[in-house]
């Protein structure tokens, strides 16, 4: 059986996990935004407002992140085809700051 320790290590991995991928989550999503003419997923294009709303969303979840450690769960961390998403996001996000 886990020790108290090993619990709480393995809460915070946890924690430090679902961070991690709600930044990217957050991240991804203000990249699309502010993309030219974003569109919804069966095409339509967003409204100034929505546009407006998800960004300044994102915007305020990042900042729960970054400032309070805070998560706001967006992503589902057992999605590992998300996850994967997330990662080649990253990766290349990575790649083209390394570039510039």
């Amino acid at each position: 059986m886990p020790s108290n320790t090993e619990k709480a290590a393995s809460a915070k991995a946890l924690s430090d996990r679902g961070r991690h991928y709600d930044r990217l989550h957050h991240r991804k999503r203000l990249a699309w935004l502010s993309g030219p003419s974003p569109l919804w997923a069966d095409g339509t294009p967003l409204t100034g407002h929505e546009q407006i709303y998800l960004t300044e969303g994102s915007r305020s979840a990042i900042n729960m992140i970054e400032l309070h450690g805070m998560s706001d769960n967006s992503v589902d961390i057992t999605d590992h085809v998300y996850l994967a998403e997330l990662d080649a996001y990253e990766a290349a996000s990575n790649t083209m700051k390394a570039a510039a």
